[in-house]
């Protein structure tokens, strides 16, 4: 293991789920000046609606397997042990995969295009902002052990 400030943690600026939040608010906003020329036709309520449902269902599975390990969800503390069961086992980040999916069943849900679209941008925002950050955090906590486990997990799909 690094040093202790090379390991303290992450050093993100804002929690994910707040970048997840900016673009949907600003999706939201921009399809409602522009309603009558991006709408999705149709309205696939119940289409966007399983997503969300998965999207809580992973989202709540998550948080009980990091209480389960008694390890903190806040990205701001130090992380007490890597978490590699439960939804970890199958993604290293079931939690942005869940905000993925809330994300897109809102967009379908309310039919909103400029919505879903801003989803690329979002996770690029994402990416760069903080799983390359959180990664690189993890690498320096738990050395071999998070190598072995990222060669082993994807990272989403």
């Amino acid at each position: 293991m690094n040093s202790d400030s090379d390991t303290r943690s992450p050093d993100i600026i804002t929690f994910p789920s707040v970048i997840f939040a900016v673009f949907l608010i600003i999706g939201l906003i921009t399809d409602r000046a522009l309603s009558d020329i991006l709408n999705i036709s149709g309205y696939p309520i119940k289409f966007g609606f399983s997503f969300i449902i998965l999207g809580v269902i992973l989202l709540a599975w998550s948080w009980l397997t990091f209480a389960t390990a008694k390890t903190c969800i806040d990205i701001r503390k130090s992380t007490k042990q890597l978490v590699t069961i439960g939804p970890y086992k199958y993604y290293r980040n079931p939690m942005y995969l869940a905000y993925v999916l809330m994300y897109l069943g809102i967009s379908i849900f309310f039919g909103h295009m400029a919505t879903l679209l801003l989803l690329i941008p979002c996770l690029f925002a994402l990416h760069y902002f903080a799983i390359e950050k959180e990664e690189n955090y993890l690498k320096a906590r738990f050395g071999e052990q998070y190598i072995t486990y990222r060669s082993r997990v994807r990272r989403w799909f």
